[in-house]
């Protein structure tokens, strides 16, 4: 028999059976919602003498909120060899137990889906995913993050798997100058695949300048095919040769640089072969 406090019949719960062989199991299933007080007593009454019984206190408690898993990002485009970071935040892990992470893809198996920096981890805890050398076919890689409480709980995030851009390249206009002192050049820099137009910068140099010596440039940088003016120094420097260099801001290790040759005014160079007369 079951009663309670707070609640009658079946909101106290139900029995497999109303009786039963001593030493025999009966199946007790709680109610849908909890009474208050969520105090349920079972007793068992002697059928042969209906003086004597036992019971049972039973403590009915809410059901655990259900385990959710949320991966972020969700979807994400990885360059080939490139790394990506992403993570997974588990509700309701009270164990916290954390997540299982594995890789798949219609087009790739393995190491060839990519690989992962750790095979479980913590809610909230980074892992890094390094996309294969190669792009599969599809190019669509799933990776997935399991609960470890309860495995039928997960979520996903899409990589979409890219090749390499082109390199970045670039080209000085003109490539060769020759400019008298206190005098201007125009030139401009073309840069190639710079898919986020961050054009370059622009530095002066000479074996025997440095600083103003060897001139000033209108600008320290300029957008792909935009000009900037040199202005050659009052004074040719030894040797005359200055080297103006772009340099791409989205890559640095790309450059190209023009050689400029000084020569005096053309009244300096008057006075300098009379001098020598």
């Amino acid at each position: 028999m079951l009663s309670g406090a707070g609640c009658t019949g079946t909101a106290c719960g139900t029995l497999s059976a109303s009786s039963s062989a001593s030493g025999t199991p009966i199946t007790y299933t709680a109610p849908a919602n909890a009474p208050s007080p969520a105090t349920v007593t079972l007793t068992a009454t002697s059928v042969a003498d209906s003086t004597k019984s036992a019971s049972a206190t039973i403590t009915i408690t809410a059901a655990a909120a259900p385990i959710s898993v949320t991966v972020a990002p969700t979807s994400q485009s990885v360059q080939i060899s490139q790394t990506q970071s992403f993570t997974a935040t588990v509700q309701n892990d009270s164990q916290n137990k954390g997540v299982t992470w594995t890789l798949s893809g219609a087009g790739c198996s393995g190491a060839a889906c990519g690989t992962l920096s750790a095979a479980s981890s913590a809610s909230g805890s980074a892992i890094i995913y390094t996309a294969p050398s190669n792009v599969p076919n599809p190019a669509a890689v799933t990776l997935t993050a399991t609960s470890v409480a309860d495995t039928t709980k997960s979520s996903s995030a899409a990589i979409t798997v890219t090749s390499a851009p082109p390199p970045v390249s670039v080209t000085v206009s003109p490539a060769s100058a020759s400019v008298q002192v206190n005098q201007t050049q125009g030139f401009s820099a073309t840069v190639q695949n710079d898919s986020q137009n961050k054009g370059v910068t622009w530095t002066l140099s000479g074996a025997g300048c440095s600083g103003a010596a060897c001139g000033t440039l209108s600008a320290i940088s300029s957008a792909s095919g935009a000009s900037i003016t040199y202005t050659a120094p009052a004074n040719v420097p030894n040797p005359a040769s200055v080297t103006i260099a772009a340099t791409s801001v989205a890559d640095n290790t790309k450059a190209s640089t023009a050689r400029q040759c000084l020569r005096p005014s053309q009244s300096n160079a008057k006075l300098l072969r009379h001098g020598s007369e």
